[in-house]
């Protein structure tokens, strides 16, 4: 979600490499939201993406390193989550990047690769129950 064609052009995800992501669906699988993901991170025009979808009305898609399609349960409020062997967590969903079909990854941070990329990583946990 870019404001000026300037900068859609100078986009990852406008890249021919990159169309082939599933940008504006609204359903996608954790693999191509990670993957969408790691082109965000890397993008130079992700600031401005961010700053667009914060402003403009966004019900689906991958926009800024980030899915905006609704879900079942609340962007606010408290996620008690399934860590698996680690037990449950109950965790503010403002700390969590939702990636789709009930799961999520807590406390979502960039990592900086050796190549000079970021890939972005967590805690990957399934949602239990919102409240």
């Amino acid at each position: 979600m870019i404001a000026s064609a300037e900068q859609m052009r100078d986009a990852l995800c406008a890249r021919e490499e990159h169309r082939g992501l599933p940008w504006i669906s609204e359903t996608t699988t954790p693999g191509q939201r990670a993957a969408m993901a790691r082109v965000c991170a890397a993008c130079p025009v992700l600031t401005a993406c961010a700053a667009e979808v914060a402003t403009t009305p966004t019900t689906a898609g991958f926009w800024a390193g980030q899915d905006h399609t609704t879900r079942d349960y609340p962007v606010q409020g408290v996620l008690d989550l399934d860590l698996g062997p680690k037990g449950r967590r109950e965790v503010p969903a403002a700390e969590v990047a939702d990636l789709g079909d009930g799961w999520v990854l807590v406390d979502p941070r960039e990592y900086p690769e050796p190549n000079g990329s970021t890939r972005v990583g967590g805690l990957l946990a399934k949602v239990r129950s919102a409240a």
